[in-house]
């Protein structure tokens, strides 16, 4: 994560801890055999960059001896949030990282996050709206770093809700890895990062500082010059996205507890 994003990653974490885990427990099925016992938000870091933000305390009611842990890392769309402004018409998709010249522990070279050697089960998948009290030029951008000037701080920014779609991280890699290899030309490449960049910059078409490759009419492979770390993203739809979530929800300002949507 790019340090300008930490704070925004926690203003988000604030937000669902209040918004979304507090009020989880209300959209339980009562049938399950499972029941939440305890939600723990994660702040050490070795963990967090193990790919655990949050830990989902599961017990039995067949056997109160038995537990489970579900381990959650959260992802945000932070750069495009829809908003009271024409520029901030918010993303209908959603980027995961195959490919960065960033390394971190537990991943090998270049491996990008997704699929990473970590310990998540679960990504919460995130798309934000915001409310700007005073708009001005400041906030008259296409990419705006709204969590980064203090305005969420004495109120000139507001979170109104934030969306989110909870999702298997095998089911995610399996989907993705059946749509790379449907292609004879991407086969296999989400586990070659360094054969995955080579293909970018001879097969894709320049948008902007962008390299963009389609896989197919619903997804496509971006390789981002403008980052330190110049990731290989793979671009899906929320549609599709949508058919993987176990859990669908819009969480309010306004409310503890999120609405499931469907």
């Amino acid at each position: 994560m790019r340090r300008e994003d930490k704070k925004g990653e926690k203003i988000i974490g604030d937000f669902l801890q209040r918004h979304y885990y507090q009020g989880l427990i209300n959209l339980e099925n009562p049938q399950k055999p499972s029941y939440i016992k305890r939600i723990d938000r994660i702040t050490d870091k070795k963990q967090q960059t193990n790919g655990i933000d949050v830990q989902i305390h599961l017990g039995y009611k067949s056997n109160p001896v038995l537990s489970k842990e579900v381990n959650i890392d959260e992802k945000t769309a932070l750069y495009y949030p829809k908003g009271n402004m024409n520029k901030l018409s918010g993303i209908n998709t959603f980027a995961f990282e195959l490919k960065s010249e960033i390394s971190y522990k537990g991943r090998g070279t270049d491996i990008g996050w997704l699929f990473s050697n970590n310990c998540t089960n679960y990504y919460l998948l995130n798309w934000v709206t915001i409310f700007i009290g005073k708009p001005n030029n400041m906030f008259n951008k296409r990419h705006l770093n709204w969590w980064n000037n203090n305005s969420i701080e004495n109120g000139k920014i507001k979170i109104q809700e934030i969306e989110s779609y909870l999702i298997s991280k095998k089911k995610l890699i399996s989907f993705i890895t059946k749509i790379m290899n449907s292609n004879p030309k991407t086969a296999r490449l989400y586990s070659k990062p360094k054969e995955l960049n080579d293909f970018m910059k001879k097969n894709h078409k320049n948008n902007y500082n962008d390299f963009v490759y389609s896989i197919n009419e619903e997804t496509r492979l971006m390789l981002n010059n403008n980052l330190p770390e110049k990731p290989v993203n793979i671009i899906i739809n929320k549609s599709q996205l949508g058919q993987l979530a176990v859990l669908k929800t819009i969480s309010t300002i306004d409310s503890l507890t999120p609405r499931r949507i469907y």
